[in-house]
């Protein structure tokens, strides 16, 4: 009996390890080999024949794909305009938007996010199209049967972008040209490749929250050779040179009507079209996931701040819940400061943002707009004469604690910025403002050694002068936070909690939202699982398709997403090859 069942099992061993091999060998034989370069011979355009065998290892690929390369005659023909031309149409944009992101995002056509005052969809006028994309590349002498060798590059940790140079390989192949995917880690990637214009084509992201970056991102002032302690900010990245756009550009700075603004914007995407260096892919997406009794949430395009105008949000409560009008709100990101000037997690910005208020704040477009400040009786343009501005506060604005905001609170806000000694402030502008000079309760001058562009970033945040009084501002906010905005800091359990209470002495508070409790939890998982079990009513999720579809299905939660002002794209470099 014994002997029988040794027996059973040998067989069934046998079996079992013959299935196996099966599986295993069929299992081999459909994954697909490692694409190999395709070995055509160079052609007339190198400087020498070159006959290209076949290769079986990756570092032979490259060394094959470098050699004929090198030989190519034209050394910068990326300056080929019919060469960047060919580039663009032949790339698929759809393609990778539908593979991406299926139907939660679209191809961009501006260099400022669609719902941005400043859209303008000028590159929707190129459609992929390979036939016109192997004319302007047969215009320059290449083609399928005589290719050019390019390489794309990027940061080697994303695999977003991996598939974007997988998918802009194959595509560019089919017209002719050859690439060579060359990633590197993130610091190598831009402090050796992309600063220095060591590249041909890449992929990264701008963005565009402000439009006075694009004087940084493509005046030739910004080239980064350019850069000193006095012209800081030289992201002009793509070496690229043009006087009009360099004119448009001081005028952009210059100006403060929105309008006019509107019209350079304009003028200078419609120039950097046609001269094809850039091609805009995708905006970057937030997302954001609720209860479905909440209305009215808005994501901020400029840094996804779903809680800026969270005193706007309606709440549709059965009658015996109007009591409860407590909002929880999940994240995973966990501040451990409020104080503004030690920035080190945006989420502590997110909530500032319903604490804390300043002269001027960003609206969607990157616009400053006014916030405290009296419009009608403030010159807020630079003054020629003395360099100054005059300033008139609204009159019925409150700290939380019911004190008055004062024009001597600004000063000691801004002086004890600029005699902070142990910051080590980003914004080194503040060494500009030259004297605060109090007029009255509620007006004042601001002088400048020097006119400053966008000196209203400068103001973004205002603090009581009786508590500067007590300490280096450096050292405050670290365990709470005080302000004038619609909501208060009341209680903060660090890596646990936070709760804010609706402050009644902002200015007609008509939130629905009595408290906020923030629920600190560092497994983004847990939290979603949390508003499916609706112990929670709001959480940032992650763009990823699967788990929006999976949310999408459930009738309680509501997915929000919104493009913003971060945007990803190829670049062509211009710097030329000596």
């Amino acid at each position: 009996m014994l002997k029988n069942k040794i027996k059973l099992i040998f067989k069934i061993s046998l079996s079992f390890f013959a299935l196996m091999s099966i599986i295993l060998f069929i299992g081999c034989s459909i994954v697909e080999s490692p694409a190999k370069f395709d070995t055509e011979s160079a052609s007339s355009n190198t400087e020498e024949g070159s006959e290209a065998s076949n290769v079986d290892s990756h570092e032979d690929n490259m060394e094959l794909f470098f050699n004929i390369k090198n030989k190519q005659k034209d050394k910068n023909i990326l300056n080929n305009i019919n060469v960047r031309k060919a580039i663009f149409h032949a790339i698929d944009r759809e393609r990778i938007i539908n593979e991406l992101f299926e139907d939660t995002n679209n191809v961009l056509n501006s260099l400022f996010n669609e719902n941005s005052s400043f859209s303008n969809p000028v590159w929707d006028k190129l459609e992929y199209n390979k036939e016109k994309a192997i004319e302007y590349l047969e215009s320059a002498g290449y083609g399928p049967d005589n290719p050019l060798y390019l390489t794309i590059g990027s940061n080697d940790n994303s695999a977003t972008r991996l598939k974007i140079e997988e998918i802009i390989r194959e595509n560019l192949e089919e017209i002719g040209i050859k690439i060579w995917i060359s990633n590197h880690s993130s610091s190598e990637w831009y402090n050796e490749h992309i600063r220095l214009g060591n590249y041909e084509l890449a992929l990264w992201s701008l963005y565009t929250y402000d439009s006075s970056e694009l004087l940084n991102y493509f005046s030739t002032t910004k080239i980064p050779v350019n850069e000193t302690t006095e012209n800081q900010n030289c992201n002009n990245f793509y070496w690229y040179s043009n006087n009009n756009i360099d004119e448009n550009l001081q005028k952009l700075i210059l100006t403060k009507d929105v309008k006019e603004k509107k019209d350079i914007i304009d003028e200078v995407q419609n120039k950097i079209f046609e001269d094809s260096f850039i091609l805009p892919l995708f905006s970057r997406l937030y997302a954001v996931a609720f209860n479905e009794k909440i209305e009215n949430i808005k994501i901020n395009p400029s840094d996804g701040n779903y809680l800026s105008s969270i005193q706007n949000v309606k709440l549709n409560l059965e009658e015996e819940e109007e009591a409860e009008t407590e909002l929880i709100i999940g994240t995973d990101n966990m501040p451990s400061t409020m104080n503004p000037l030690l920035e080190e997690n945006i989420f502590m910005n997110y909530l500032n943002s319903m604490i804390l208020r300043g002269l001027w704040k960003l609206d969607k477009d990157g616009v400053y707009v006014t916030d405290l400040i009296d419009e009608s009786k403030s010159l807020t343009t630079i003054s020629r004469s003395d360099n100054s501005i005059f300033i008139t506060l609204k009159k019925d604005i409150f700290w939380q604690d019911g004190s008055k905001v004062n024009s001597g609170d600004v000063k000691a806000t801004i002086e004890a910025i600029i005699s902070e000694k142990n910051l080590n402030l980003k914004e080194t502008a503040y060494k500009n403002i030259k004297e605060i000079k109090i007029v009255s309760d509620n007006e004042f001058y601001v002088y400048f050694s020097d006119p400053i562009q966008n000196y209203e970033r400068l103001f973004t945040f205002i603090l009581p002068a009786k508590m500067l009084e007590k300490d280096n501002i450096g050292n405050l906010l670290i365990d709470d936070s005080f302000g004038s905005g619609p909501y208060k800091l009341t209680e903060w359990v660090k890596d646990q909690y936070m709760l804010l209470q609706k402050n009644i002495y902002y200015e007609n508070n008509l939130s629905e939202v009595e408290r906020i409790r923030i629920v600190f939890e560092a497994d983004k998982n847990l939290l979603i699982t949390s508003l499916k079990n609706e112990e929670i009513d709001l959480v940032s999720i992650p763009v990823d398709l699967k788990l929006i579809n999976e949310l999408d299905e459930n009738k309680k939660i509501n997915v929000l997403i919104e493009k913003g002002n971060l945007w990803e794209h190829l670049a062509v470099c211009l710097k030329p090859v000596e």
